[in-house]
């Protein structure tokens, strides 16, 4: 760029007339320097840029640095000369490219916010803008690439650019110091980045920063840094908390951020109008080493509660506790219970139809929609199992921690000293029994603003209730479907027999097992469930179904015993066949099967073969024989020369013959003979048998 601009540039540049640009220029006494002009030895009036007024002399520096944006890279200072113009330009040039991005992220920042209104004044505007653009809203009309360069800002650092801008333009914006490159966050990054969180959620921002730099990383491209990646990370899972904590754990985001509006116990009318139910793990271990199954269930209304303890989750035991519930409290209208194939099998609708309840199963993998049974489980856990022997905890990370107490107090134990065993399954089922009707049933709870038996105290609505235990077993009983036979009804290998069968012969019935004597079932009509009768089986009459059951359990663990000792007797065999095999590879005179071969003919058989000697003969014609080639008595007489041309080995015969007919010098004894033994092969005849018969050679 010159020092000296003439009135026409200037006049051009402020848009102006160039007389009116003499005329100030008269009236000023700017300085200049006459230069003879090329039309007619005209002068013409050079003036000197940085003796020009200082609004002018902006303009024409600003125009004259035609390469570069106006008001941009140069400062609007009034005295700014063309000799510090020419300096922070080269500063420019020579600052390298991520301090030049980093430097127009700043400026377009300081642009934002030269927009932003300002009614409160310039302090408060600064604030409202950096809180504004820490949260990254686009409407302040920042670039996603501006977000990525400058997280965050304050009215501090605002000030700051405003006052380096100022001062000395972009230059002015540039980073201080060497440094190192900032890496560029960009938004195909960003989507990158979570993909990787629904991949893992877990993933460490190490591990992310190694797969996007192996992704995004490629020539004259600046890679964020790990710091950066951490922060963009943890950035991430601030923002979207909801959805980490989903797709690390449905149930624990379902606790903590699914909303919970209203009360659930509102659609509860007056007692036992809902029951939940619902099976868990126990927390405790029983003294016979096994972990119990907790079957419970509460009523919505007032929440008292009843658990039974089973070894499994099973359909009879879940009718069990209905059992005890109704005979207790009173048949209840509604029982809301998981899709488990336990709560829906056959026996317990069929148990819910006969008692007139209503059964509503909840979809899998909802427990909020059974939310009181649920609460109910943490209050038995937390507030009794906390304290029985045998506690294991409520999660694994519990648990290592008590077995590693226990294994370290088993270390320092006294002589003597007692060890604390669990309880046995009865004695655990009273314990809860107790618990539920002395503590939980008479302890303030805190919904309720009461005790849940003051609650129920509190409905008007009659309770239904079944006097007769008999008639209750007979309700919940075990539910079969058979056909009627000829000799009467059959059921697990037993028949049964009644008059009033005959007018049901080869017709489906419904049954129900009498659970105290085995040798009696009730018969209903399938459909309308209409009483029939009842049937027995003289062989069994008398036993109950537990009797039965324990007798097949006994026979059972019998032939599982002997099944047993067999297969440790198997082990002890070993493995026959790698014997067998072993002794027959050693045995002599081992006779091979011969059959009889002819080949085969006819169809494309024979053309095959035409294509075939064709072939032969073109590919015979192109090699040379050994009876051909001049070879001297003196070589072939002579010790072996060595060379370096000899294959170490031959992938095939054909391929030796070929190197022996290509190379005569080299060829030794042991070649030719075995070239000799290779021509009364059949290989050989098929190869090389028809250059022999072309040239009337013998094979």
């Amino acid at each position: 760029m010159t020092n000296e601009v003439t009135a026409k540039r200037i006049a051009s540049i402020l848009g102006i007339n160039e007389r009116s640009v003499l005329r100030r220029a008269v009236m000023e006494k700017w300085q200049y320097r006459e230069v003879n002009g090329q039309y007619r030895g005209r002068r013409s009036k050079h003036f000197i840029i940085d003796d020009l007024p200082p609004d002018i002399r902006v303009e024409v520096i600003q125009a004259l640095n035609s390469d570069y944006q106006k008001n941009v890279i140069l400062p609007q200072r009034k005295d700014l000369s063309i000799s510090e113009s020419k300096s922070l330009i080269q500063q420019w040039n020579d600052a390298p490219a991520w301090k030049r991005r980093e430097a127009e992220a700043r400026f377009k920042v300081l642009s934002a916010f030269k927009r932003f209104p300002k009614e409160d004044g310039r302090k408060r505007a600064a604030d409202r803008f950096g809180n504004e653009y820490n949260v990254h809203n686009h409407n302040l009309g920042v670039s996603a690439e501006t977000f990525t360069i400058i997280g965050t800002i304050r009215r501090a650092t605002l000030y700051n650019y405003q006052d380096a801008y100022r001062r000395y333009g972009l230059v002015g914006l540039l980073p201080r110091g060497k440094g190192k490159p900032k890496g560029v966050w960009t938004p195909d990054m960003e989507t990158y980045m979570r993909g990787l969180f629904a991949k893992n959620p877990d993933m460490r921002a190490i591990r992310m920063w190694d797969y996007i730099r192996n992704k995004f990383a490629g020539p004259g491209v600046s890679m964020p840094s790990k710091k950066t990646i951490r922060t963009r990370v943890r950035e991430w899972k601030e923002k979207n908390g909801s959805t980490y904590a989903f797709m690390r754990s449905p149930d624990q985001w379902r606790s903590e951020y699914q909303l919970a509006l209203g009360d659930a116990s509102e659609k509860a009318e007056h007692y036992l109008h809902i029951v939940e139910f619902d099976s868990s793990p126990a927390d405790v271990l029983c003294a016979d080493g096994k972990r119990n199954v907790i079957i419970g269930a509460i009523d919505v209304f007032c929440r008292k509660a009843k658990i039974l303890v089973a070894p499994r989750s099973k359909a009879t035991a879940i009718e069990n506790l209905m059992r005890r519930i109704i005979f207790d409290w009173g048949i209840f209208n509604t029982m809301v219970v998981d899709n488990g194939r336990d709560y829906i099998s056959i026996n317990v609708q069929v148990a819910c139809h006969a008692l007139g309840i209503k059964l509503e199963p909840k979809p899998p993998f909802s427990p909020e929609r059974k939310p009181f049974i649920e609460r109910f489980f943490r209050s038995l856990s937390m507030g009794l199992f906390e304290e029985l022997p045998g506690y294991i905890g409520h999660n694994v990370a519990e648990r290592k921690a008590i077995e590693s107490r226990r294994s370290f107090a088993q270390r320092f134990m006294k002589q003597g000293e007692v060890i604390e065993v669990g309880l046995t399954t009865a004695e655990l089922q009273a314990v809860c029994d107790t618990w539920l009707e002395k503590i939980y049933h008479q302890r303030f709870h805190r919904s309720l603003r009461k005790s849940p038996e003051a609650k129920a105290a509190e409905s008007t609505r009659p309770v239904r209730k079944i006097l007769d235990p008999r008639l209750l077993d007979l309700l919940l009983a075990p539910v079969g479907y058979p056909t009627v036979q000829k000799k009467g009804i059959e059921y697990h290998n037993s028949f049964y027999i009644a008059p009033e069968l005959g007018d049901f012969v080869r017709q489906k019935v419904e049954i129900r097992l009498d659970l105290q004597d085995a040798g009696r079932i009730y018969v209903f009509e399938k459909d309308t469930r209409r009483f029939i009768c009842e049937a027995e089986d003289a062989s069994i009459s008398g036993l109950t179904i537990a009797e039965i059951n324990e007798a097949r359990n006994r026979q059972l663990k019998k032939v599982k015993e002997a099944v047993r000792a067999f297969k440790t007797l198997a082990k002890q065999i070993g493995d026959p066949m790698t014997d067998l095999l072993e002794s027959k590879r050693h045995e002599p005179g081992q006779i091979r099967a011969f059959h009889r071969t002819e080949e085969a003919t006819g169809g494309m058989i024979e053309e095959a073969k035409k294509a075939l000697k064709a072939q032969n003969e073109e590919f015979a014609a192109s090699i040379p024989t050994l009876e051909n080639r001049p070879v001297n008595k003196d070589d072939r007489l002579s010790k072996i020369v060595p060379f370096s041309d000899r294959p170490e080995f031959f992938l095939s015969s054909y391929e030796r013959a070929r190197w022996i007919l290509d190379h005569p010098q080299q060829v030794t004894d042991k070649d030719r003979d075995w070239m000799d033994r290779y021509k009364l092969t059949p290989e050989y005849d098929r190869i090389f048998g028809v250059f022999h018969e072309n040239q009337g050679g013998a094979k």
